[in-house]
Order: C-alpha cells, then structure tokens, then sequence
C-alpha cells in the first residue's frame, strides 16, 4: 500500500499536498481538453478513455488517503510507483502521446501512381 499524499501531507503540508494534487487533476483535464478536439472520433475516444482512467486513479487514490474509502492496493499515476501501476501509466501515457501526434494525419490517404521509368544506360 502507498501513503505517499499522507507522507506529503505530514513532511510539506496540506497547502502543498492540495496544490499537487490540483496539478495532477489539472494535467488530467489538459489531456481530456486536448482529446475532444481530435477530428478522428476513434483518437478521441481513445484519449478520453485513458484520462478517464488517470482521473479514476487520482480520485480513489485521494479518497483513500483521506480516509472516505477503504485503501486498498491502488496508485496515483504520476506521484506513486506501484507493481504494474508504472507500466499502466505508461502505457495510457504512450497511447495519449500516439493520439496527439497523429492528429493533423489526412483521414483519406491520395492514391499516388508511381511510374516506372526504365533507362537503357549502359554500364561499362
């Protein structure tokens, strides 16, 4: 189990525990922002799904820190490590970085005819 807001908490202060934990939501609703506007619909959808994800794990993991939800074996993406929480995280992460960098690729690709252009040059 990791009590790492709990650990913050009591080392830095509540002030700075609430401001990580409004960066790492506010980093979330970057990602959601920066999702719906994709004109692919499957990158959107995608996209969003996967902060949903990050904004799920924050959540609980808050609210298991607080002490309103049983803390069970959970992580907070970005702040915690955490068996395969890392490799999650990493791969949402990729995913998310995969949608925003395809997002100016045309939907419909031209078709190009390439010729052939033979020449009879002789090699001496």
């Amino acid at each position: 189990m990791e009590f790492g807001l709990v650990y913050i908490t009591a080392y830095f202060g509540i002030v700075v525990a609430a401001a990580i934990m409004c960066v790492l939501i506010g980093l979330v609703f970057y990602f959601i922002g920066m999702s719906a506007g994709q004109k692919n619909r499957m990158g959107m959808m995608m996209g969003i799904g996967c902060c949903s994800v990050f904004l799920v794990q924050i959540l609980f993991y808050v609210l298991g820190n607080v002490g309103i939800l049983p803390f069970a074996n959970m992580y907070c993406p970005f702040l915690t490590y955490g068996g395969t929480g890392i490799l999650v995280t990493n791969v949402l992460l990729g995913i998310l970085i995969s949608i925003y960098r395809y997002q100016d690729v045309p939907l419909k690709m031209k078709k190009r005819r390439f010729k052939l252009e033979l020449s009879m040059k002789r090699v001496y």
